[in-house]
């Protein structure tokens, strides 16, 4: 038994008795080092991947989305409190959805939607977060206390015009009015 705790003494310290460092195949003074996802000896991240699953970019810029038509992606940048975007219309199924990305927290919001007749109004974020929303014909109105990017989809029908948001309004928890960068329309011959 004393041999053993010898032996494997002598092993752990190096010739100046200072203990050498384990890499992460194990080995004392070894030189294998963990890559990018979380690998031993590991190539990391394949080319023309994204990520370590092997995600590749969508045509929108994100790391394994699914979009294949410029017209799904947001302007996922936003220097105002509120931006929000008209993306993903099917005209097929009369269908888009009103993707928003906020700074603050937004307790509220409405807007009017021009070039096309509402029919419903739903989900997404939205109403996963507590808002509730409702919409008449051509206005869209949501209530919340939480923050957070909220998409949620428009079905319509009657496209009689490029599709646009206009008169945004949106409150903060407080009732304040927040800002609202610039807003795009869906323009019929894109």
């Amino acid at each position: 038994m004393h041999l053993y705790l010898l032996i494997l003494t002598l092993l752990l310290f190096s010739c100046n008795n200072s203990i050498e460092p384990i890499d992460c195949a194990g080995v004392p003074g070894g030189n294998a080092v963990e890559d990018i996802c979380g690998i031993c000896n590991g190539d990391g991240i394949v080319d023309g991947a994204c990520d370590c699953a092997g995600n590749i970019y969508d045509v929108c810029g994100i790391c394994g989305g699914e979009s294949i038509f410029e017209d799904e992606c947001s302007d996922t940048s936003c220097d105002s409190e509120i931006c929000i975007s008209i993306i993903n219309v099917n005209l097929e199924d009369n269908s888009m959805d009103i993707w928003m990305i906020n700074s603050v927290s937004v307790a509220g919001f409405q807007f009017e939607i021009t070039g096309i007749t509402i029919i419903t109004s739903s989900g997404g974020l939205a109403e996963g977060n507590g808002f509730s929303i409702s919409s008449s014909s051509s206005i869209i109105l949501g209530f919340s206390f939480g923050g957070a990017e909220i998409p949620f989809n428009v079905t319509f029908s009657d496209i009689t015009d490029n599709i646009c948001i206009e008169n945004p309004i949106f409150s903060g928890t407080s009732g304040n009015g927040l800002i609202i960068g610039p807003i795009n329309c869906f323009l019929l011959d894109s």
